[in-house]
């Protein structure tokens, strides 16, 4: 699986079986189409399952995190304020093949 970390600074990936993320500078005017391309372009010599890449740009919800999410006055609808470090954790867990065992659970 492709875990994808939209930050206000980088977009990071990391697929299940890599050990280090990969980053490319993003910004305030990047668009949603540039931060695909530049997943992709990340990611292109993994292995992973294109499928959950596409459900995961439709999320029930965002997790902001990062130095510039605490400057927000009100979170937008469907968000909540995160920890950067927990980008990855957090994303293999929505996604992995125990996901639904441990929301069951």
């Amino acid at each position: 699986m492709l875990v994808v970390d939209v930050g206000g600074s980088h977009v990071k990936v990391l697929a299940t079986g890599e050990h280090e993320s990969r980053r490319a500078d993003s910004g305030p005017d990047f668009t949603a189409a540039q931060m695909v391309e530049a997943a992709l372009s990340l990611a292109a010599d993994w292995t992973w399952a294109v499928a959950k890449l596409s459900a995961a740009l439709e999320p029930d919800y965002v997790v902001l995190g990062g130095g510039n999410a605490k400057k927000l006055d009100a979170l937008p609808p469907n968000a909540r304020l995160g920890a950067n470090e927990n980008a990855f954790t957090g994303g293999f867990r929505l996604w992995g093949p125990n996901a639904l065992a441990q929301i069951v659970t």
